[in-house]
């Protein structure tokens, strides 16, 4: 009896201790979402890229977030990494290497169903074209795998200082402002003859005959008019003169020979 009681406790020690050692917690599920500050950066400027969980399971254990982070070396510069509240401080070299992008986190409060873990500030290099990428690739959170995430940036041509793509051109006056011609003091203001003044110049001028002036005074043609009307005059008379002494010739002819 002793035997049989010996061997059922040795069975029941048995499968408390198999139950024990084969409890399971459900898998830690979600996802990585990244969200930047910008579609489009200029050169010399920066953005930022927040890193965060969406949909997470695991709310009230203690988390471990570890990954890297993987960026266009060649067009984008690493200015910083912060972390959110409840993370590990990432200005430490064993919770984020600057150098390789290789991050290690931990959180005690627990993590929420969607929450940031941190930020990252890239600032775009001189001369930098087209597109730079920004990655968090080889994620494990607690017991879960998460998948690689990444976002893209355009890099936009710098404005020149002269220039200004939202200011347009303003249309052309129709009318020209007018002079301004304003006495400062030092400057003399030109002094504009009387209107009197500039019509009796004119009138001097005016009846100053040029060697050219063919003008006369009203009422009187001019010369070679009257000997153009003279001569016409002369050469009709002439004329009437010839007519009238030939038709009495012939008239007197005539008459001649009918008597």
């Amino acid at each position: 009896m002793n035997k049989l009681l010996k061997n059922v406790f040795i069975v029941v020690l048995a499968v408390i201790l198999l139950g024990l050692t084969n409890t399971t917690y459900a898998a830690t599920t979600g996802s990585l979402v990244l969200s930047k500050s910008s579609d489009t950066c200029e050169p010399g400027k920066e953005f930022t890229v927040s890193v965060s969980v969406s949909n997470f399971s695991a709310t009230s254990q203690e988390m471990t977030f570890r990954g890297k982070v993987a960026w266009s070396t060649e067009k984008l510069e690493l200015v910083s990494a912060t972390s959110a509240s409840g993370w590990s401080n990432m200005s430490s070299d064993s919770r984020f290497n600057k150098s390789t992008g290789k991050f290690n986190l931990d959180n005690d409060d627990g993590v929420g169903a969607n929450s940031k873990v941190f930020d990252l500030t890239f600032k775009v290099k001189e001369g930098a074209t087209g597109e730079a990428t920004v990655s968090i690739v080889n994620v494990d959170m607690y017991d879960g795998n998460f998948s690689d995430v990444s976002t893209k940036i355009n890099i936009a041509e710098p404005v020149k200082e002269d220039e200004d793509p939202n200011e347009d051109t303003p249309p052309a006056s129709e009318n020209p402002p007018a002079e301004d011609k304003t006495d400062t003091g030092n400057t003399q203001t030109e002094q504009k003859p009387a209107t009197s003044d500039v019509q009796s110049e004119t009138s001097k001028t005016d009846s100053k005959p040029s060697g050219n002036d063919t003008t006369t005074k009203p009422g009187v043609l001019p010369q070679t008019g009257v000997n153009y009307f003279l001569w016409c005059g002369v050469a009709i008379c002439v004329l009437s003169a010839v007519a009238i002494v030939v038709f009495y010739q012939r008239a007197k002819y005539i008459a001649r020979r009918q008597k």
